[in-house]
């Protein structure tokens, strides 16, 4: 079974039905709507979408999306979502491996490419970031969320667990909804060295939410935590300590 089988619900529920899960997506699709409204009925490919949050803003705006995961759980949960507004003649759904060629559908190619919150589960992401490039259309975005390592680093010392940390920040536990492999920047960007990619953006997810006091959450507006989120997400000094990290590119082959 894949784990996101089995942490599925409890995934939904701890990240994308609270308040860090809504300013996640208020970012990336803060980052991402100036390339999206360019052009009409763009096809996407939503490689490792799970329950398919993005897919249906991107269904709303018009889009073809193609939406990839192991999870069966999780791409039930995107199909009925989709069912329930009316905009599943417009999205694929596969049940596929990302590092596998024959999970994508033959000879297609993407004005985008969304790859988000999967870089961090996967110890070796080369063979999954070799596929989704691979159909990328030349002048096409390729939108990549990773779990920022130098912020686990971070919070972990606020918290005092100095053990897990000289452990290398390796989490034991299936269960947790902590990733197994959270990336630096640096890491990042020498994994797509040399692919014709060009930054567009580059912003921080959650720059200050998670090291908040639930006292001090609860006492402002959700609104108001966007707000002040969507503010910092562009200043670079806060970049690293966001929780994630939005690396915006376009594929420009020469």
């Amino acid at each position: 079974m894949n784990r996101f089988d089995q942490i599925g619900d409890h995934f939904i529920k701890n990240i994308h039905k609270r308040a860090k899960g809504v300013i996640r997506l208020a970012v990336l699709q803060r980052d991402l709507a100036e390339l999206v409204e360019q052009k009409t009925e763009l096809h996407i490919l939503d490689a490792g979408g799970g329950a398919g949050q993005m897919a249906m803003w991107f269904l709303a705006q018009g889009c073809r999306v193609t939406l990839i995961d192991q999870s069966k759980l999780l791409l039930k949960q995107a199909w009925e979502a989709a069912c329930a507004c009316g905009v599943e003649d417009r999205l694929t759904i596969i049940h596929g491996d990302l590092a596998d060629e024959n999970s994508y559908p033959k000879g297609m190619k993407y004005d985008g490419v969304c790859c988000h919150a999967v870089l961090e589960w996967v110890a070796d992401f080369e063979p999954i970031l070799n596929q989704i490039l691979v159909r990328l259309s030349c002048g096409g975005f390729f939108s990549l969320m990773y779990y920022n390592r130098s912020a686990l680093n971070f919070i972990h010392h606020i918290y005092g667990n100095f053990e897990y940390v000289d452990q290398g920040l390796i989490n034991r536990n299936a269960a947790k909804l902590t990733p197994s492999s959270p990336r630096t920047r640096q890491e990042v960007d020498q994994l797509l060295e040399g692919r014709y990619l060009s930054r567009y953006s580059l912003t921080g997810v959650r720059c200050f939410y998670d090291y908040m006091k639930p006292r001090d959450r609860a006492r402002n507006s959700e609104k108001e935590l966007i707000i002040r989120e969507l503010g910092m997400s562009t200043e670079k000094e806060y970049l690293p300590i966001a929780r994630y990290i939005h690396d915006l590119r376009i594929l420009s082959i020469p």
